[in-house]
Protein backbone atom coordinates (compact mmCIF):
# COMPACT_ATOMS: atom_id res chain seq x y z
CA UNK A 1 0.00 0.00 0.00
CA UNK A 2 1.36 3.41 -0.98
CA UNK A 3 0.54 6.92 0.14
CA UNK A 4 0.71 9.66 -2.48
CA UNK A 5 0.56 13.40 -1.88
CA UNK A 6 -1.07 15.25 -4.77
CA UNK A 7 -0.98 19.04 -4.89
CA UNK A 8 -4.51 20.51 -4.97
CA UNK A 9 -6.10 17.37 -6.41
CA UNK A 10 -7.06 14.16 -4.65
CA UNK A 11 -5.41 12.11 -7.35
CA UNK A 12 -4.82 12.99 -10.96
CA UNK A 13 -5.93 9.60 -12.30
CA UNK A 14 -8.20 7.69 -9.97
CA UNK A 15 -7.43 4.31 -11.43
CA UNK A 16 -4.36 3.26 -13.37
CA UNK A 17 -4.71 0.03 -15.32
CA UNK A 18 -1.85 -2.29 -16.08
CA UNK A 19 -1.65 -5.83 -17.35
CA UNK A 20 -2.39 -7.49 -14.04
CA UNK A 21 -3.59 -4.75 -11.71
CA UNK A 22 -6.37 -2.24 -11.32
CA UNK A 23 -5.46 0.50 -8.87
CA UNK A 24 -8.16 2.02 -6.71
CA UNK A 25 -7.71 5.27 -4.81
CA UNK A 26 -9.28 5.79 -1.39
CA UNK A 27 -8.89 8.36 1.33
CA UNK A 28 -7.16 6.77 4.33
CA UNK A 29 -8.44 7.04 7.87
CA UNK A 30 -7.23 10.25 9.47
CA UNK A 31 -6.67 12.12 6.22
CA UNK A 32 -7.63 15.78 6.32
CA UNK A 33 -9.71 16.19 3.20
CA UNK A 34 -10.25 19.91 3.66
CA UNK A 35 -6.67 21.04 4.28
CA UNK A 36 -6.12 24.72 3.60
CA UNK A 37 -3.55 24.06 0.88
CA UNK A 38 -5.81 21.61 -0.90
CA UNK A 39 -3.43 18.65 -0.60
CA UNK A 40 -4.79 15.22 0.19
CA UNK A 41 -3.51 11.82 1.22
CA UNK A 42 -4.48 8.85 -0.88
CA UNK A 43 -4.21 5.12 -0.34
CA UNK A 44 -3.79 2.94 -3.40
CA UNK A 45 -5.17 -0.56 -3.09
CA UNK A 46 -4.39 -3.05 -5.83
CA UNK A 47 -7.12 -5.13 -7.40
CA UNK A 48 -5.85 -7.97 -9.51
CA UNK A 49 -6.54 -7.69 -13.21
CA UNK A 50 -8.58 -10.66 -14.43
CA UNK A 51 -7.54 -12.10 -17.78
CA UNK A 52 -4.21 -12.20 -19.58
CA UNK A 53 -4.09 -8.56 -20.66
CA UNK A 54 -6.07 -5.59 -21.98
CA UNK A 55 -6.13 -4.90 -25.71
CA UNK A 56 -5.67 -1.52 -27.40
CA UNK A 57 -9.43 -0.87 -27.25
CA UNK A 58 -9.76 -1.51 -23.54
CA UNK A 59 -11.21 -5.04 -23.69
CA UNK A 60 -9.92 -7.88 -21.56
CA UNK A 61 -7.83 -10.35 -23.55
CA UNK A 62 -7.74 -14.06 -22.77
CA UNK A 63 -5.24 -16.75 -23.76
CA UNK A 64 -5.59 -20.49 -23.58
CA UNK A 65 -3.07 -22.42 -21.52
CA UNK A 66 -1.50 -25.71 -22.57
CA UNK A 67 -4.09 -27.64 -20.56
CA UNK A 68 -7.16 -25.49 -21.28
CA UNK A 69 -10.25 -27.46 -22.25
CA UNK A 70 -12.34 -25.42 -24.72
CA UNK A 71 -15.97 -26.50 -25.09
CA UNK A 72 -18.14 -25.03 -27.85
CA UNK A 73 -21.93 -24.89 -27.53
CA UNK A 74 -24.49 -24.13 -30.25
CA UNK A 75 -28.28 -24.25 -30.15
CA UNK A 76 -28.50 -24.33 -33.95
CA UNK A 77 -25.68 -26.74 -34.79
CA UNK A 78 -24.97 -28.59 -31.57
CA UNK A 79 -25.47 -32.12 -30.28
CA UNK A 80 -24.79 -33.20 -26.71
CA UNK A 81 -23.26 -36.40 -28.08
CA UNK A 82 -20.37 -34.23 -29.29
CA UNK A 83 -17.46 -33.38 -27.01
CA UNK A 84 -17.64 -29.72 -28.10
CA UNK A 85 -13.87 -29.32 -28.32
CA UNK A 86 -14.00 -27.98 -31.89
CA UNK A 87 -16.38 -25.37 -33.37
CA UNK A 88 -17.61 -27.82 -36.02
CA UNK A 89 -18.76 -30.36 -33.39
CA UNK A 90 -20.34 -28.25 -30.65
CA UNK A 91 -22.46 -29.42 -27.78
CA UNK A 92 -26.05 -28.17 -27.58
CA UNK A 93 -26.94 -27.60 -23.91
CA UNK A 94 -25.03 -24.95 -21.90
CA UNK A 95 -25.58 -26.67 -18.54
CA UNK A 96 -24.11 -29.92 -19.88
CA UNK A 97 -21.03 -28.03 -21.04
CA UNK A 98 -20.63 -26.31 -17.66
CA UNK A 99 -20.69 -29.72 -15.99
CA UNK A 100 -17.41 -30.52 -17.79
CA UNK A 101 -15.52 -27.63 -16.18
CA UNK A 102 -12.67 -28.80 -13.94
CA UNK A 103 -11.81 -27.23 -10.62
CA UNK A 104 -8.47 -25.44 -10.71
CA UNK A 105 -8.18 -25.46 -14.51
CA UNK A 106 -8.46 -22.57 -17.01
CA UNK A 107 -11.30 -24.20 -18.95
CA UNK A 108 -13.54 -22.32 -21.39
CA UNK A 109 -17.19 -22.75 -22.35
CA UNK A 110 -18.03 -20.72 -25.46
CA UNK A 111 -21.53 -20.15 -26.84
CA UNK A 112 -22.01 -19.56 -30.56
CA UNK A 113 -22.71 -15.95 -31.48
CA UNK A 114 -26.16 -15.42 -32.97
CA UNK A 115 -27.64 -18.51 -31.29
CA UNK A 116 -30.58 -18.49 -28.88
CA UNK A 117 -31.40 -20.80 -25.95
CA UNK A 118 -34.59 -21.00 -23.90
CA UNK A 119 -32.68 -22.12 -20.82
CA UNK A 120 -30.03 -20.81 -18.42
CA UNK A 121 -26.30 -21.39 -18.47
CA UNK A 122 -26.58 -23.28 -15.21
CA UNK A 123 -24.36 -23.38 -12.15
CA UNK A 124 -20.64 -22.83 -11.58
CA UNK A 125 -19.10 -24.04 -8.32
CA UNK A 126 -15.52 -24.62 -9.49
CA UNK A 127 -12.66 -22.16 -9.85
CA UNK A 128 -10.16 -21.22 -12.49
CA UNK A 129 -6.45 -21.63 -11.86
CA UNK A 130 -5.61 -17.96 -11.27
CA UNK A 131 -6.79 -14.45 -12.18
CA UNK A 132 -4.69 -14.62 -15.36
CA UNK A 133 -5.94 -18.14 -16.15
CA UNK A 134 -9.63 -17.99 -15.24
CA UNK A 135 -12.53 -20.15 -16.23
CA UNK A 136 -14.05 -18.29 -19.20
CA UNK A 137 -17.73 -18.37 -20.08
CA UNK A 138 -17.87 -16.50 -23.36
CA UNK A 139 -18.70 -16.58 -27.06
CA UNK A 140 -17.20 -17.79 -30.32
CA UNK A 141 -17.71 -16.72 -33.91
CA UNK A 142 -16.72 -13.56 -35.76
CA UNK A 143 -20.23 -12.34 -36.60
CA UNK A 144 -23.67 -12.23 -35.09
CA UNK A 145 -25.16 -10.86 -31.91
CA UNK A 146 -24.20 -12.00 -28.44
CA UNK A 147 -25.44 -15.53 -27.70
CA UNK A 148 -28.83 -15.05 -26.05
CA UNK A 149 -30.37 -16.88 -23.11
CA UNK A 150 -34.16 -16.47 -23.10
CA UNK A 151 -34.72 -17.02 -19.39
CA UNK A 152 -38.45 -16.54 -18.95
CA UNK A 153 -39.48 -18.31 -15.73
CA UNK A 154 -35.95 -19.38 -14.81
CA UNK A 155 -34.77 -17.58 -11.67
CA UNK A 156 -31.25 -16.89 -12.94
CA UNK A 157 -29.09 -17.19 -16.01
CA UNK A 158 -25.95 -18.21 -14.11
CA UNK A 159 -25.47 -19.23 -10.48
CA UNK A 160 -22.03 -18.79 -8.90
CA UNK A 161 -22.12 -20.88 -5.74
CA UNK A 162 -19.91 -22.98 -3.49
CA UNK A 163 -17.63 -22.67 -0.53
CA UNK A 164 -14.88 -20.98 -2.56
CA UNK A 165 -15.55 -20.09 -6.19
CA UNK A 166 -12.89 -17.87 -7.76
CA UNK A 167 -11.22 -16.80 -10.99
CA UNK A 168 -14.19 -16.71 -13.34
CA UNK A 169 -14.86 -14.46 -16.35
CA UNK A 170 -18.33 -14.11 -17.92
CA UNK A 171 -17.94 -12.28 -21.22
CA UNK A 172 -20.19 -11.41 -24.15
CA UNK A 173 -23.48 -13.13 -23.23
CA UNK A 174 -27.04 -11.74 -23.44
CA UNK A 175 -29.32 -12.60 -20.50
CA UNK A 176 -32.94 -11.78 -21.39
CA UNK A 177 -36.32 -12.28 -19.74
CA UNK A 178 -38.40 -12.46 -22.91
CA UNK A 179 -41.58 -13.05 -20.90
CA UNK A 180 -40.93 -9.79 -19.05
CA UNK A 181 -40.77 -7.63 -22.16
CA UNK A 182 -44.18 -6.02 -22.84
CA UNK A 183 -43.12 -5.14 -26.38
CA UNK A 184 -42.99 -8.81 -27.46
CA UNK A 185 -45.52 -11.58 -28.06
CA UNK A 186 -43.86 -13.61 -25.28
CA UNK A 187 -44.92 -11.17 -22.55
CA UNK A 188 -46.68 -12.68 -19.51
CA UNK A 189 -47.78 -10.23 -16.81
CA UNK A 190 -49.38 -12.52 -14.25
CA UNK A 191 -46.46 -14.59 -13.01
CA UNK A 192 -43.87 -14.53 -10.25
CA UNK A 193 -41.10 -12.49 -11.86
CA UNK A 194 -37.98 -12.47 -9.68
CA UNK A 195 -35.22 -13.47 -12.10
CA UNK A 196 -31.56 -12.47 -12.25
CA UNK A 197 -28.86 -12.55 -14.90
CA UNK A 198 -25.89 -13.55 -12.74
CA UNK A 199 -26.53 -14.58 -9.15
CA UNK A 200 -23.55 -15.02 -6.81
CA UNK A 201 -23.82 -16.66 -3.39
CA UNK A 202 -20.33 -17.77 -2.61
CA UNK A 203 -17.04 -17.01 -1.00
CA UNK A 204 -14.33 -16.32 -3.53
CA UNK A 205 -12.42 -13.72 -5.48
CA UNK A 206 -11.64 -12.44 -8.95
CA UNK A 207 -14.94 -12.38 -10.83
CA UNK A 208 -15.11 -10.47 -14.13
CA UNK A 209 -18.36 -9.71 -15.96
CA UNK A 210 -17.69 -7.90 -19.24
CA UNK A 211 -19.60 -7.11 -22.43
CA UNK A 212 -22.79 -8.79 -21.22
CA UNK A 213 -26.33 -7.52 -21.62
CA UNK A 214 -28.94 -7.99 -18.93
CA UNK A 215 -32.36 -7.13 -20.33
CA UNK A 216 -35.67 -7.01 -18.48
CA UNK A 217 -34.16 -8.67 -15.39
CA UNK A 218 -31.83 -7.91 -12.51
CA UNK A 219 -28.30 -7.84 -13.84
CA UNK A 220 -25.77 -8.92 -11.23
CA UNK A 221 -27.24 -9.82 -7.85
CA UNK A 222 -25.89 -11.61 -4.83
CA UNK A 223 -25.05 -11.94 -1.19
CA UNK A 224 -21.38 -12.85 -1.41
CA UNK A 225 -21.29 -15.01 1.70
CA UNK A 226 -22.63 -18.51 2.08
CA UNK A 227 -24.00 -20.13 5.20
CA UNK A 228 -21.23 -20.97 7.67
CA UNK A 229 -21.57 -24.22 9.64
CA UNK A 230 -21.85 -23.90 13.40
CA UNK A 231 -18.46 -23.71 15.06
CA UNK A 232 -16.66 -22.54 11.92
CA UNK A 233 -15.14 -19.04 11.78
CA UNK A 234 -17.11 -16.47 9.83
CA UNK A 235 -15.04 -15.10 6.92
CA UNK A 236 -14.39 -11.36 6.87
CA UNK A 237 -15.62 -10.99 3.29
CA UNK A 238 -17.73 -13.00 0.92
CA UNK A 239 -16.32 -11.94 -2.44
CA UNK A 240 -13.11 -10.06 -3.24
CA UNK A 241 -12.34 -8.28 -6.48
CA UNK A 242 -15.47 -8.20 -8.60
CA UNK A 243 -15.34 -6.22 -11.84
CA UNK A 244 -18.32 -5.35 -14.05
CA UNK A 245 -17.16 -3.67 -17.26
CA UNK A 246 -18.84 -2.43 -20.41
CA UNK A 247 -22.10 -4.23 -19.76
CA UNK A 248 -25.64 -3.08 -20.51
CA UNK A 249 -28.28 -3.47 -17.80
CA UNK A 250 -31.68 -2.18 -18.84
CA UNK A 251 -35.36 -2.57 -18.10
CA UNK A 252 -35.15 -4.58 -14.86
CA UNK A 253 -38.48 -4.90 -13.05
CA UNK A 254 -40.24 -7.46 -10.89
CA UNK A 255 -43.68 -8.38 -9.61
CA UNK A 256 -42.49 -8.90 -6.04
CA UNK A 257 -39.57 -7.91 -3.85
CA UNK A 258 -37.09 -5.15 -4.42
CA UNK A 259 -35.56 -4.88 -7.87
CA UNK A 260 -32.21 -3.29 -8.72
CA UNK A 261 -30.31 -3.10 -11.97
CA UNK A 262 -27.36 -4.48 -9.99
CA UNK A 263 -27.18 -5.34 -6.29
CA UNK A 264 -23.85 -5.90 -4.55
CA UNK A 265 -23.35 -7.19 -1.02
CA UNK A 266 -20.28 -8.55 0.80
CA UNK A 267 -17.87 -7.49 -1.95
CA UNK A 268 -14.44 -6.10 -1.05
CA UNK A 269 -13.01 -4.44 -4.13
CA UNK A 270 -15.75 -3.61 -6.63
CA UNK A 271 -15.18 -1.97 -10.01
CA UNK A 272 -18.06 -0.71 -12.16
CA UNK A 273 -16.63 0.68 -15.37
CA UNK A 274 -18.19 2.05 -18.58
CA UNK A 275 -21.50 0.28 -18.17
CA UNK A 276 -24.91 1.44 -19.41
CA UNK A 277 -27.57 1.18 -16.69
CA UNK A 278 -30.93 2.41 -17.89
CA UNK A 279 -34.50 2.38 -16.59
CA UNK A 280 -34.10 -0.22 -13.86
CA UNK A 281 -36.44 -0.91 -10.95
CA UNK A 282 -39.74 0.09 -12.57
CA UNK A 283 -41.91 -0.32 -15.64
CA UNK A 284 -45.02 1.78 -16.19
CA UNK A 285 -46.23 -0.45 -19.02
CA UNK A 286 -46.55 -3.36 -16.60
CA UNK A 287 -47.87 -1.29 -13.69
CA UNK A 288 -44.64 -1.72 -11.72
CA UNK A 289 -44.40 1.81 -10.30
CA UNK A 290 -41.23 3.48 -9.01
CA UNK A 291 -40.35 2.85 -5.39
CA UNK A 292 -37.71 4.23 -3.03
CA UNK A 293 -36.37 0.69 -2.58
CA UNK A 294 -35.35 0.17 -6.22
CA UNK A 295 -32.25 1.66 -7.85
CA UNK A 296 -30.07 1.38 -10.94
CA UNK A 297 -27.16 0.26 -8.73
CA UNK A 298 -27.36 -0.61 -5.03
CA UNK A 299 -24.10 -1.18 -3.11
CA UNK A 300 -24.67 -2.11 0.53
CA UNK A 301 -22.79 -1.13 3.68
CA UNK A 302 -21.32 -4.64 3.68
CA UNK A 303 -19.17 -3.79 0.65
CA UNK A 304 -15.90 -1.85 0.67
CA UNK A 305 -13.32 -0.35 -1.69
CA UNK A 306 -15.69 0.62 -4.51
CA UNK A 307 -14.96 2.49 -7.72
CA UNK A 308 -17.71 3.41 -10.20
CA UNK A 309 -16.35 5.31 -13.18
CA UNK A 310 -17.38 6.17 -16.71
CA UNK A 311 -20.88 4.71 -16.47
CA UNK A 312 -24.07 5.96 -18.14
CA UNK A 313 -26.71 5.77 -15.40
CA UNK A 314 -30.18 6.90 -16.37
CA UNK A 315 -33.88 6.84 -15.49
CA UNK A 316 -33.66 4.65 -12.40
CA UNK A 317 -36.66 4.03 -10.17
CA UNK A 318 -34.84 6.03 -7.51
CA UNK A 319 -31.07 6.38 -7.13
CA UNK A 320 -28.65 6.11 -10.01
CA UNK A 321 -25.54 5.00 -8.09
CA UNK A 322 -26.35 4.19 -4.46
CA UNK A 323 -23.05 3.57 -2.65
CA UNK A 324 -23.57 3.07 1.08
CA UNK A 325 -19.89 2.41 1.76
CA UNK A 326 -16.37 3.71 1.05
CA UNK A 327 -15.95 4.53 -2.59
CA UNK A 328 -15.08 6.72 -5.53
CA UNK A 329 -17.75 7.83 -8.01
CA UNK A 330 -16.12 9.54 -10.96
CA UNK A 331 -16.74 10.43 -14.56
CA UNK A 332 -20.30 9.12 -14.63
CA UNK A 333 -23.13 10.54 -16.74
CA UNK A 334 -26.30 10.51 -14.63
CA UNK A 335 -29.60 11.50 -16.24
CA UNK A 336 -33.09 11.56 -14.70
CA UNK A 337 -32.33 9.57 -11.56
CA UNK A 338 -33.81 10.58 -8.20
CA UNK A 339 -31.17 11.16 -6.79
CA UNK A 340 -28.24 10.67 -9.13
CA UNK A 341 -25.36 9.85 -6.76
CA UNK A 342 -25.42 8.89 -3.09
CA UNK A 343 -22.34 8.22 -0.98
CA UNK A 344 -22.93 6.97 2.55
CA UNK A 345 -26.34 8.52 3.14
CA UNK A 346 -28.83 5.94 4.46
CA UNK A 347 -30.95 5.39 7.56
CA UNK A 348 -29.23 2.07 8.36
CA UNK A 349 -25.73 3.45 8.04
CA UNK A 350 -22.31 1.78 7.95
CA UNK A 351 -20.87 1.73 11.49
CA UNK A 352 -17.98 4.16 11.86
CA UNK A 353 -18.87 6.09 8.73
CA UNK A 354 -17.40 6.11 5.23
CA UNK A 355 -14.90 8.04 3.13
CA UNK A 356 -14.64 8.70 -0.57
CA UNK A 357 -14.69 11.02 -3.53
CA UNK A 358 -17.30 12.16 -6.04
CA UNK A 359 -15.63 13.86 -8.99
CA UNK A 360 -15.98 14.71 -12.64
CA UNK A 361 -19.58 13.56 -12.95
CA UNK A 362 -22.33 15.23 -14.95
CA UNK A 363 -25.80 15.09 -13.41
CA UNK A 364 -28.75 16.19 -15.53
CA UNK A 365 -32.15 16.36 -13.92
CA UNK A 366 -33.79 14.39 -11.15
CA UNK A 367 -37.52 14.25 -11.80
CA UNK A 368 -39.88 13.75 -8.90
CA UNK A 369 -41.95 10.66 -9.67
CA UNK A 370 -45.26 9.42 -8.39
CA UNK A 371 -44.33 6.08 -6.95
CA UNK A 372 -45.88 3.01 -5.38
CA UNK A 373 -48.85 3.75 -3.09
CA UNK A 374 -48.80 7.38 -4.18
CA UNK A 375 -45.44 8.09 -2.51
CA UNK A 376 -43.53 10.90 -4.22
CA UNK A 377 -39.89 10.01 -4.80
CA UNK A 378 -37.34 12.69 -3.89
CA UNK A 379 -35.20 14.23 -6.59
CA UNK A 380 -31.80 15.28 -5.28
CA UNK A 381 -28.63 15.46 -7.33
CA UNK A 382 -25.62 14.46 -5.20
CA UNK A 383 -26.09 13.29 -1.60
CA UNK A 384 -23.47 12.56 1.06
CA UNK A 385 -23.89 11.37 4.62
CA UNK A 386 -22.27 9.32 7.38
CA UNK A 387 -18.84 10.74 6.48
CA UNK A 388 -16.15 10.13 9.10
CA UNK A 389 -12.86 11.98 9.64
CA UNK A 390 -11.43 10.23 6.60
CA UNK A 391 -13.49 12.79 4.73
CA UNK A 392 -15.08 13.22 1.35
CA UNK A 393 -14.14 15.32 -1.67
CA UNK A 394 -16.89 16.44 -4.05
CA UNK A 395 -15.20 18.20 -6.95
CA UNK A 396 -15.47 19.15 -10.60
CA UNK A 397 -19.05 17.96 -10.97
CA UNK A 398 -21.69 19.67 -13.13
CA UNK A 399 -25.24 19.44 -11.79
CA UNK A 400 -27.89 20.72 -14.19
CA UNK A 401 -31.49 21.19 -13.16
CA UNK A 402 -34.70 20.57 -15.02
CA UNK A 403 -38.24 21.72 -14.40
CA UNK A 404 -38.99 18.47 -12.60
CA UNK A 405 -36.22 18.82 -10.01
CA UNK A 406 -37.87 19.42 -6.64
CA UNK A 407 -34.98 18.24 -4.47
CA UNK A 408 -31.55 19.77 -3.90
CA UNK A 409 -28.57 19.66 -6.21
CA UNK A 410 -26.23 19.02 -3.26
CA UNK A 411 -27.47 17.54 0.00
CA UNK A 412 -25.60 16.90 3.26
CA UNK A 413 -27.17 14.53 5.78
CA UNK A 414 -26.33 14.20 9.51
CA UNK A 415 -27.27 10.52 9.83
CA UNK A 416 -24.74 8.11 11.30
CA UNK A 417 -21.55 9.88 12.36
CA UNK A 418 -22.62 13.06 10.54
CA UNK A 419 -20.45 14.71 7.89
CA UNK A 420 -16.89 15.71 8.73
CA UNK A 421 -13.86 16.88 6.83
CA UNK A 422 -15.69 17.49 3.55
CA UNK A 423 -14.46 19.53 0.61
CA UNK A 424 -16.85 20.74 -2.10
CA UNK A 425 -14.89 22.54 -4.80
CA UNK A 426 -15.04 23.58 -8.44
CA UNK A 427 -18.56 22.25 -8.85
CA UNK A 428 -21.15 23.94 -11.08
CA UNK A 429 -24.81 23.92 -10.11
CA UNK A 430 -26.85 25.40 -12.94
CA UNK A 431 -30.57 26.20 -13.01
CA UNK A 432 -31.35 23.76 -10.24
CA UNK A 433 -33.84 25.82 -8.14
CA UNK A 434 -32.79 24.24 -4.85
CA UNK A 435 -29.02 24.32 -4.84
CA UNK A 436 -27.74 23.29 -1.41
CA UNK A 437 -29.23 21.75 1.71
CA UNK A 438 -27.45 20.77 4.89
CA UNK A 439 -29.02 19.30 7.98
CA UNK A 440 -27.35 19.08 11.37
CA UNK A 441 -25.56 21.06 14.04
CA UNK A 442 -21.97 22.19 13.38
CA UNK A 443 -19.36 21.04 15.83
CA UNK A 444 -16.79 18.42 16.65
CA UNK A 445 -17.34 14.76 15.83
CA UNK A 446 -15.96 13.74 19.22
CA UNK A 447 -18.57 15.93 20.89
CA UNK A 448 -21.25 14.05 18.96
CA UNK A 449 -22.04 17.07 16.83
CA UNK A 450 -23.09 16.37 13.29
CA UNK A 451 -21.06 18.65 11.01
CA UNK A 452 -17.44 19.78 11.11
CA UNK A 453 -14.71 21.01 8.77
CA UNK A 454 -16.95 21.43 5.74
CA UNK A 455 -15.58 23.70 3.01
CA UNK A 456 -17.21 25.08 -0.15
CA UNK A 457 -14.55 26.60 -2.39
CA UNK A 458 -14.54 27.90 -5.97
CA UNK A 459 -18.00 26.59 -6.80
CA UNK A 460 -20.48 28.29 -9.12
CA UNK A 461 -24.12 28.22 -7.95
CA UNK A 462 -26.21 29.74 -10.73
CA UNK A 463 -29.99 30.02 -10.98
CA UNK A 464 -30.24 32.07 -14.17
CA UNK A 465 -33.90 31.48 -14.91
CA UNK A 466 -36.83 32.42 -12.71
CA UNK A 467 -38.14 29.60 -10.58
CA UNK A 468 -41.52 29.18 -8.93
CA UNK A 469 -40.03 26.81 -6.36
CA UNK A 470 -41.39 27.51 -2.90
CA UNK A 471 -38.36 26.11 -1.07
CA UNK A 472 -35.20 28.24 -0.74
CA UNK A 473 -32.18 27.71 -2.96
CA UNK A 474 -29.87 27.31 0.04
CA UNK A 475 -31.26 25.88 3.24
CA UNK A 476 -30.00 24.91 6.67
CA UNK A 477 -32.68 23.31 8.81
CA UNK A 478 -31.10 23.42 12.26
CA UNK A 479 -29.11 26.63 12.79
CA UNK A 480 -29.67 30.34 12.19
CA UNK A 481 -26.14 30.94 10.90
CA UNK A 482 -23.64 29.20 8.65
CA UNK A 483 -21.39 28.47 11.61
CA UNK A 484 -19.12 25.51 11.04
CA UNK A 485 -19.33 25.85 7.26
CA UNK A 486 -16.59 27.60 5.31
CA UNK A 487 -17.51 29.37 2.05
CA UNK A 488 -14.78 30.99 -0.04
CA UNK A 489 -14.28 32.08 -3.64
CA UNK A 490 -17.73 30.93 -4.71
CA UNK A 491 -19.73 32.58 -7.49
CA UNK A 492 -23.45 32.87 -6.71
CA UNK A 493 -26.42 34.13 -8.67
CA UNK A 494 -30.18 33.89 -8.24
CA UNK A 495 -32.93 35.12 -10.51
CA UNK A 496 -34.46 37.39 -9.31
CA UNK A 497 -31.46 38.75 -7.36
CA UNK A 498 -33.57 40.21 -4.54
CA UNK A 499 -35.36 36.93 -3.73
CA UNK A 500 -35.21 35.63 -0.17
CA UNK A 501 -33.52 32.46 -1.37
CA UNK A 502 -31.46 31.52 1.70
CA UNK A 503 -33.14 29.95 4.72
CA UNK A 504 -31.20 29.45 7.94
CA UNK A 505 -33.62 27.70 10.28
CA UNK A 506 -36.43 30.30 10.34
CA UNK A 507 -34.43 33.23 8.94
CA UNK A 508 -34.83 34.14 5.28
CA UNK A 509 -32.16 36.14 3.46
CA UNK A 510 -31.17 37.23 -0.02
CA UNK A 511 -27.85 36.04 -1.40
CA UNK A 512 -26.42 39.51 -0.79
CA UNK A 513 -27.58 39.56 2.85
CA UNK A 514 -26.21 36.09 3.44
CA UNK A 515 -22.82 36.91 1.93
CA UNK A 516 -22.58 39.96 4.19
CA UNK A 517 -22.81 37.60 7.17
CA UNK A 518 -20.15 35.22 5.90
CA UNK A 519 -16.69 36.21 6.99
CA UNK A 520 -14.95 34.02 4.44
CA UNK A 521 -13.31 35.84 1.56
CA UNK A 522 -13.78 35.87 -2.15
CA UNK A 523 -17.48 34.99 -2.46
CA UNK A 524 -19.25 37.06 -5.14
CA UNK A 525 -22.75 37.72 -6.39
CA UNK A 526 -22.28 37.47 -10.15
CA UNK A 527 -24.01 35.94 -13.14
CA UNK A 528 -21.59 33.54 -14.80
CA UNK A 529 -21.14 33.74 -18.56
CA UNK A 530 -21.00 30.19 -19.88
CA UNK A 531 -20.44 29.26 -23.53
CA UNK A 532 -23.44 26.92 -23.96
CA UNK A 533 -24.92 25.87 -20.62
CA UNK A 534 -28.20 24.58 -22.02
CA UNK A 535 -26.70 21.60 -23.77
CA UNK A 536 -28.41 18.25 -23.16
CA UNK A 537 -27.92 14.62 -24.08
CA UNK A 538 -30.44 15.26 -26.85
CA UNK A 539 -28.48 18.14 -28.35
CA UNK A 540 -25.34 16.01 -28.12
CA UNK A 541 -27.06 13.28 -30.11
CA UNK A 542 -28.03 15.87 -32.70
CA UNK A 543 -24.34 16.67 -33.25
CA UNK A 544 -23.98 13.05 -34.40
CA UNK A 545 -26.65 13.62 -37.04
CA UNK A 546 -29.18 11.65 -35.00
CA UNK A 547 -32.54 12.38 -33.38
CA UNK A 548 -32.16 15.09 -30.73
CA UNK A 549 -33.73 13.21 -27.80
CA UNK A 550 -32.49 11.44 -24.69
CA UNK A 551 -34.53 8.39 -25.63
CA UNK A 552 -32.87 8.09 -29.04
CA UNK A 553 -29.41 8.38 -27.49
CA UNK A 554 -30.15 5.72 -24.87
CA UNK A 555 -31.60 3.40 -27.50
CA UNK A 556 -28.23 3.47 -29.25
CA UNK A 557 -26.25 3.28 -26.00
CA UNK A 558 -28.05 0.04 -25.14
CA UNK A 559 -26.63 -1.44 -28.35
CA UNK A 560 -23.04 -1.07 -27.11
CA UNK A 561 -20.97 -4.26 -27.30
CA UNK A 562 -17.45 -5.37 -28.12
CA UNK A 563 -18.49 -5.90 -31.76
CA UNK A 564 -20.37 -2.58 -31.84
CA UNK A 565 -18.38 -0.31 -29.51
CA UNK A 566 -18.71 3.36 -30.37
CA UNK A 567 -16.87 5.96 -28.33
CA UNK A 568 -19.57 8.53 -29.10
CA UNK A 569 -21.98 6.50 -26.94
CA UNK A 570 -19.81 6.54 -23.83
CA UNK A 571 -20.19 8.69 -20.75
CA UNK A 572 -16.83 10.33 -21.47
CA UNK A 573 -17.93 11.66 -24.86
CA UNK A 574 -21.14 13.23 -23.54
CA UNK A 575 -19.42 14.65 -20.46
CA UNK A 576 -16.79 16.35 -22.63
CA UNK A 577 -19.56 17.91 -24.73
CA UNK A 578 -21.52 19.14 -21.70
CA UNK A 579 -18.40 20.37 -19.91
CA UNK A 580 -17.29 22.31 -22.98
CA UNK A 581 -20.56 24.26 -22.71
CA UNK A 582 -19.52 25.48 -19.25
CA UNK A 583 -16.10 26.80 -20.21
Amino acid sequence: MSVIRCDRVLITVAMVSCAVCVWQALLPSGTTAAEENGAHGVNLKALTRIGADVDENGWTAFKTSDDTRVIHVSSSQGNDENDGQTPDKPMKTPANALALLRDGFPDWVLLRRGDVWFEPLGRVNVSGRSPQEPILLGAYGDTGDRPKLMLGDHKSGLDITGRQTSNIAIVGIHFYDHKGDPSTEHFVRDRAKVNHGVWYYSLGENILIEDCRFQMLRGVTGLGRIWVPEGQPTPEWGMRNMQVRRCVVDGAWSTSGHCQGCFFNEVHGLLLEENVLDHNGWNLETGDLPTVFNHNVYITTQCDNVVARGNIVSRGSTTGLYCRTNGILEGNLCVDNSPALNLGRITKFRPGGVTGRISGNVVIGAPTREGHKGIRIASNGIEVGNINRGGVVVEDNIVIGTNGAEGYALKISPLGVGVHNAMFRRNVVYNWPRMLNWVGVPGNELAKQQLSDIVFASNSFQLQQHSDAESPSIRCRDTETSEGMTFRDNLLYHEPPDAKCVELKERQLTFAEWLDEIEDSGNRMQKAEFAAPNRTVGTYHETLGKEATLEAFLLEARKQSKHNWRKEYTAKAVIEYIRDGFR
